[in-house]
């Protein structure tokens, strides 16, 4: 132990402690997420994108492959994983949620490693892991994001690399690098962006290795192997869609459509009111880690900092999720998650360094501590609230699912998808995303079709959010006014549900004959 009573060699902390600060990183993420576990919606943007993900899991449980019977515009990788947690754990919306926990879980682990190789300080590293757990589960984190999931693989992949910035035996850094890409590749195929990251920090990690002079053509090899891992699971996706005859669906969702989707916005003001609304409001909740990461490049932070591979990775990290962000050119509050990884660590790190810089001797574990413990307080208590109020309140899906027959014929027009879900409902169509179906002017060429089919079928039962109005700018206005007419003309209301928050109300329609 150091002279500031914090620091422990790797050997004793992989001894005595590591297990137990896994547990309490688990412990962590449990108490967080549990009390949210079965709540079908939180009535948010991120809510419905889990939705997405719910429904298009189920229809692979039901041998679908990804896009053909429900279309969404996100890589398949997400699909697949929750998928796998449906089979173990059925088609439903704890599914995800448990997901979400190992997922978040198996990154604070993960950043709990990364950590360790800045500083081999226990206090630190369980710090940055439990800082991770806590602000992640603001920006709508709650629910099963991608970017939380896709966050366990890119920080595997980040520590792997750190791992293989010195030279060693050929053989064990070959594994490292073929690791590490893979990793990252099965983050890729959950979402694209942490391709960036985690290539700049390969690259470092092969720069580092050159000037040890491990020898060019190894590097070579070695980044070849980085560089297979990372597309190999893209590349096997794409042969199972070739094989299937689907590839034109593959490409037209994974590609062909975002040049679409990044030009709309449902701001009133336009695109960038749009981007500037989300980053504000991804700011506030999240300022402590962007105010203590912008502390770390004052001249008396660095100098407490550690030399060395691993706060460049950390750095580069943080950059490579920084471009990958504003590529997006279209986000929302949940795509600042991936940031939130290499902040933890540096905030902590900030944390732990200057406390025992200001502190006497013998009170910097304590001043750390109780630092960390302030830090997290305030999205702690966001979370607390925001899960209870969602608890007391009435959940309208699963009560419109309960006034359903079971496997009804239905249509939800503009409102939670989850009710498909829930009321084991079949999709009435590919396009069965509220936003896709009868968004504005975020549609397929197939979508108008589709809804004509709909109208002319008169489903036998129609979920309708009656104050869509209030919202006209992200409807196709003349898509819901049709639905209005059909309505009045052959249906009757058969029970309503009003929203909290002057959300307006829910009816659950049903075909007079």
């Amino acid at each position: 132990m150091s002279a500031a009573g914090l620091s422990y060699t790797p050997g004793r902390v992989a001894a005595r402690g590591l297990l137990l600060d896994l547990g309490l990183i688990l412990l962590a993420t449990l108490a967080l997420r549990l009390p949210a576990l079965s709540i079908s919606t939180f009535e948010n943007a991120a809510s419905w994108d889990e939705h997405a993900f719910l429904m298009a899991a189920r229809e692979v449980l039901q041998g679908q492959l990804p896009y053909i019977t429900f279309w969404d515009h996100k890589p398949p990788g997400s699909t697949v994983l929750l998928a796998g947690a449906m089979t173990l754990l059925g088609p439903t919306v704890e599914a995800a949620r448990w997901l979400a926990i190992l997922a978040v879980a198996a990154a604070g682990g993960a950043i709990y490693g990364v950590a360790w190789r800045l500083l081999p300080d226990r206090l630190l590293a369980l710090g940055a892991a439990l800082l991770w757990v806590v602000f992640s589960a603001r920006l709508s984190g709650v629910q099963l994001m991608t970017e939380a999931l896709q966050a366990p693989f890119t920080a595997v992949a980040v520590l792997l690399l750190i791992d293989a910035a010195r030279p060693r035996a050929p053989g064990a850094l070959a594994w490292r690098f073929a690791l590490a890409g893979l990793a990252a590749g099965i983050a890729v195929t959950v979402k694209y962006v942490p391709a960036i990251p985690a290539s700049l920090v390969a690259a470092a990690a092969l720069l580092a290795l050159l000037r040890a002079r491990f020898g060019f053509l190894r590097c070579v090899g070695m980044g070849l192997l980085f560089s297979a891992g990372l597309l190999l699971p893209t590349l096997l996706a794409i042969g199972i869609f070739w094989q299937a005859g689907a590839l034109d669906a593959f490409l037209h969702a994974n590609f062909g459509f975002a040049s679409g989707y990044v030009s709309f916005s449902e701001h009133v003001r336009g695109a960038w009111a749009e981007r500037l609304r989300w980053i504000g409001i991804s700011l506030v909740q999240t300022w402590p880690l962007f105010g203590l990461t912008a502390l770390a490049l004052l001249p008396v932070s660095l100098r407490l900092l550690p030399r060395g591979f691993a706060l460049l990775a950390i750095a580069l990290w943080w950059v490579g999720e920084a471009i990958a962000l504003c590529l997006q050119s279209r986000f929302f509050d949940h795509h600042f998650i991936p940031l939130l990884a290499p902040m933890a660590v540096i905030s902590a790190a900030m944390l732990v360094l200057h406390a025992r810089r200001l502190a006497a001797p013998g009170l910097a574990p304590q001043l750390a501590a109780l630092a960390l413990v302030f830090l997290g307080l305030m999205p702690l208590a966001q979370d607390v609230l925001e899960v209870a109020t969602a608890r007391v309140r009435q959940d309208v899906p699963r009560q419109v699912a309960a006034a359903l027959p079971p496997g009804a014929e239905l249509y939800v027009s503009n409102y939670a998808p989850v009710i498909y879900l829930l009321a084991d409902s079949p999709l009435p169509v590919r396009h069965a995303w509220p936003s896709h179906l009868v968004g504005s002017r975020l549609v397929d060429a197939e979508v108008p079709e589709e809804r004509a089919r709909l109208l002319a079928q008169k489903p036998r039962f129609v979920v309708f959010h009656e104050a869509w109005r209030n919202n006209a700018v992200a409807w196709d206005v003349a898509a819901l006014e049709a639905q209005e007419a059909m309505l009045a003309a052959d249906y009757a209301p058969r029970q309503s549900w009003v929203l909290a928050d002057a959300r307006g109300t829910v009816t659950l329609y049903e075909r007079r004959d």
